[in-house]
């Protein structure tokens, strides 16, 4: 091989060579390029979890900041809500006791008396039948027979108001009073005059001028003048003598 080949062959050699170290060296720049710019999954994760945390550890300490500045008030008004607080509460446990006092005021019934002077002719009976001398059979008496002459005072038998004042067929001249606790007392076969002021809704005291006794009831007009008296709570008929004390009883027997 002579020198021109020799020189030719060298030169052929260098050329490849330095392909060869440029290529590399193109290789290495990209890959170093991609390295820089590129972040791996788990850093990427590692970096996205940890502001999520953050941004969560952020809003939930303003949303505690918040709540805190709504339910903290000033002493004065902090003072105020607890004396508002102990009065509702002391409002309803007085409203049951309240209540009951006010029933109890709306039932109890006044202190009665008794409504004519004379003794006890006929007594209360609703379950057995008696005899009546007027109608000659035996049948129940609502009330009691108060004898005493015609022209006698007949007085409220406890404070009231003058409910009704009529005329019965068979039980004659009437007038009814209404009372505290629902009780209402009614006086029968009484005269037909009735004293100055007494109608319809007028409000009497115990012991008060109502009426006379009378004649006026055919239906117990055989027997000796008396008063017919007759008493209801809650609308229901009771026996008067469990209510007044009647002096100058005597004992009832037919």
């Amino acid at each position: 091989m002579n020198n021109e080949q020799k020189s030719k062959k060298q030169n052929n050699v260098f050329v490849t060579l330095l392909v060869i170290l440029m290529t590399v060296a193109v290789v290495v720049a990209i890959a170093g390029a991609v390295a820089k710019n590129l972040t791996s999954p788990e850093k990427a994760a590692e970096e996205t979890t940890g502001k999520k945390t953050s941004d969560t550890a952020a809003l939930r300490e303003d949303r505690v900041h918040d709540a805190e500045e709504e339910v903290t008030l000033p002493p004065e008004d902090s003072e105020k809500v607890n004396e508002k607080e102990q009065e509702a509460k002391a409002t309803k446990e007085t409203e049951p006791e309240t209540a009951a006092k006010d029933a109890f005021v709306e039932e109890s019934l006044p202190q009665f008396t008794c409504p004519a002077s004379g003794t006890l002719q006929k007594e209360h009976s609703v379950d057995v039948p008696v005899f009546s001398i007027t109608m000659e059979d035996y049948r129940t008496h609502n009330g009691v027979d108060i004898c005493a002459a015609v022209g006698s005072d007949v007085v409220a038998a406890a404070d009231g108001t003058v409910k009704e004042i009529w005329s019965d067929p068979m039980m004659g001249n009437c007038i009814s009073l209404s009372h505290a606790g629902n009780a209402v007392t009614t006086y029968k076969n009484i005269g037909e005059q009735l004293p100055d002021g007494i109608e319809k809704g007028v409000s009497v005291h115990a012991g008060d001028l109502i009426a006379t006794v009378g004649d006026t009831a055919l239906e117990e007009i055989a027997e000796e003048s008396h008063l017919h008296f007759e008493m209801t709570v809650d609308g229901a008929p009771v026996n008067p003598k469990d209510y007044i004390s009647f002096t100058g009883e005597q004992d009832f027997t037919e």
